[in-house]
């Protein structure tokens, strides 16, 4: 190596390191010390559940572990509380949650008492399983920058890191609301990205690598399963035996390909078979229209709608796109795959039913191409003056911060548009360094543990990730974990559900301040008690239904309504009975289903929606 390679090869590890240590100092500013998984909203809940049901219960009935968030769940047919939510950031997370669980047996064994209880909710899983979601980010940020080194310079791939991460939605998912699994999502599509373009500048025949690559792509895609076409450029690579030098095409190496990430993704095709009834159903009636309708799209939307649009919220975005185009002329195959892909994914964002993404900031489910933006800014930021791209990234980085503390602080809408006068109008009641304030021994290690991240790339002398050039020792640990997860999960799947999937217990409707004892709720005229009905394959298929409630008393009426239309009616008495109604089709989507209490309180155990047999 010679000098001017050393010196170059040093500064990329000085860089590595700060990324590293300024996602320390944001952790420090930005995130709550009380930062619990169970605590971050729907997604957050039930991906987290994953860990409780599987490790600490042995079974896949996440009536209890995602608690509070069940309220809203329907029941799926084969009898389960529906989780529609992917298990790859639960994956992330295993081994912190592992090691949370030793901690804690420790802890009682020296302190002789029985807590912390070793539930999933104690403050050692807190605590390491948050800053394990933390650390996931740092990973994300080195394979980004390690994946923006193949086509740039060091101090281009630092300002393409650096744009994404502080210009973008990054900046929230991977600081402020790190356990809603985007933060994984991300660092799954980063370590991809870096490893194929890594293994794609050296050709070896090793079947190692593509194995490896089909890991990766395995574990993003049970992250987010609709980055299934970030594989495009790595399989047209590996078919066409391009990473191995066995052009034309390399039927071991596409095989070895398929093989990895069939593994990888197995042990999600084993719960959705459990919870669905079928191994290739995605959970939320995608397959039917019920939750992605390509036929609707709201494709200027979700590009550059003020509710959430991908480049009207973060323009750099848009640099990064222009990025691609240039790259267009070095990197033909690399920079057009990847605006393939990225075409992809906007048809697909653009067709789910909420394309504003909910309570998101920013167009949070681009999160897989977070890196791919990063890549095409890199390749801008070595094409104009140094000073202008450093000046560019500053502003945006400013502009992003002011946003994201005023999206956090709910000083504007989380799910409605914002546009740039509502930021202007709350600028003066923006606190701006919430957590310096606020430390406990939590927030300590947090910090420690990110920081001494830093030191990792400076240690391994490289600039990059260490394991990019280790992709024997990659599969290994990748193989080690598929295995294990799989055999845990089938082992998991042979425990059925509590529920009866045509059952919706009226205990379980929203909203609700706190998880009852049982299912029996008392319902008054001013209540508003409400649920969803999932009708799509997997939860209950579209025909003819009747509505029954069942142990209803009282002094009032009782009226169930689907979408607005009353199926069944009664006055209860001073004995419990059941009320039956009249037949109805259920059409298929999502439907609401509601209760209407007229004259009085009415108690009741649940409805319950039974088919109707046709006739003849």
């Amino acid at each position: 190596m010679g000098v001017a390679e050393r010196m170059a090869d040093a500064s990329n590890r000085r860089i590595a390191a700060a990324i590293a240590l300024g996602t320390a100092v944001l952790s420090m500013v930005l995130v709550p010390v009380s930062v619990r998984p169970l605590e971050r909203g729907h997604d957050a809940g039930f991906t987290y559940g994953y860990l409780r049901s599987i490790v600490l219960d042995g079974d896949l009935d996440f009536s209890d572990d995602a608690h509070p968030f069940d309220s809203s769940m329907p029941h799926t047919a084969e009898g389960y509380t529906h989780n529609g939510f992917p298990m790859g950031p639960a994956v992330w997370w295993s081994p912190a949650f592992v090691t949370a669980h030793g901690v804690a047996a420790s802890a009682r064994v020296v302190t002789g008492a029985d807590d912390p209880e070793p539930d999933g909710r104690s403050w050692p899983f807190q605590l390491l399983v948050v800053w394990a979601t933390l650390a996931v980010g740092v990973v994300g940020l080195w394979a980004t920058y390690a994946a923006c080194r193949t086509m740039a310079s060091s101090a281009g791939a630092a300002l393409g890191t650096a744009a994404v991460w502080l210009g973008g939605a990054p900046l929230y998912y991977l600081h402020v609301n790190a356990t809603q699994g985007h933060a994984a999502a991300f660092a799954s599509a980063a370590l991809l990205l870096a490893t194929w373009l890594r293994f794609r500048t050296r050709p070896d025949p090793s079947l190692w690598r593509v194995a490896g690559i089909g890991l990766l792509a395995g574990l993003l895609v049970i992250t987010r399963w609709q980055y299934a076409v970030l594989l495009l450029g790595p399989g047209l690579d590996v078919v066409l035996g391009r990473l191995r030098g066995r052009q034309p095409v390399d039927a071991r190496g596409t095989a070895a390909l398929a093989g990895a990430f069939l593994l990888a993704v197995s042990p999600q095709m084993i719960v959705w078979n459990t919870l669905y009834g079928s191994p290739f159903r995605p959970p939320r009636g995608e397959a039917s229209g019920a939750f992605l309708d390509l036929g609707d799209l709201h494709l200027l939307d979700v590009l550059v709608s003020w509710r959430h649009g991908l480049f009207s919220w973060h323009p750099l975005f848009l640099a990064g796109l222009v990025g691609l185009a240039i790259a267009l002329r070095r990197h033909r195959f690399v920079a057009g795959s990847l605006l393939v892909t990225l075409a992809a994914t906007i048809f697909v964002n653009a067709g789910v039913i909420d394309w504003w993404g909910g309570v998101s900031f920013g167009a949070r489910r681009f999160d897989g191409m977070w890196p791919v933006f990063a890549l095409g800014l890199a390749v801008v930021a070595d094409r104009v003056p140094r000073r202008a791209a450093i000046g560019a990234v500053t502003a945006a980085a400013l502009v992003n911060w002011t946003l994201m503390m005023a999206f956090a602080s709910h000083l504007v809408s989380q799910v409605d548009a914002v546009r740039p006068g509502d930021l202007l109008d709350v600028v003066g009641d923006i606190r701006w360094l919430p957590q310096l304030d606020a430390w406990n021994g939590h927030k300590v290690a947090w910090v420690a543990g990110l920081a001494a991240l830093a030191l990792v790339p400076r240690l391994a002398g490289t600039r990059r990730p260490p394991f990019l050039d280790r992709p024997r020792q990659l599969v290994g640990a990748g193989l080690a974990v598929a295995a294990v997860v799989a055999a845990t999960t089938a082992l998991a799947a042979r425990e059925p559900g509590s529920y009866d999937g045509n059952v919706f217990e009226a205990a379980y409707f929203v909203p609700q301040e706190s998880r009852p004892s049982g299912i029996r709720r008392t319902v008054t005229e001013d209540d508003e008690v409400w649920t969803l009905i999932w009708a799509f394959p997997g939860f209950l298929e579209p025909g003819r239904y009747v509505a029954s409630a069942t142990g209803v008393e009282g002094t009032g009426e009782l009226a169930v309504r689907v979408d607005g239309a009353t199926v069944t009616r009664g006055a209860a008495g001073d004995e419990a009975a059941d009320l039956a109604g009249r037949p109805f089709d259920l059409d298929g989507g999502f439907i609401r289903l509601d209760l209407a209490v007229e004259g009085g309180p009415i108690s009741l155990d649940t409805i319950t929606l039974e088919p109707v047999e046709p006739a003849g």
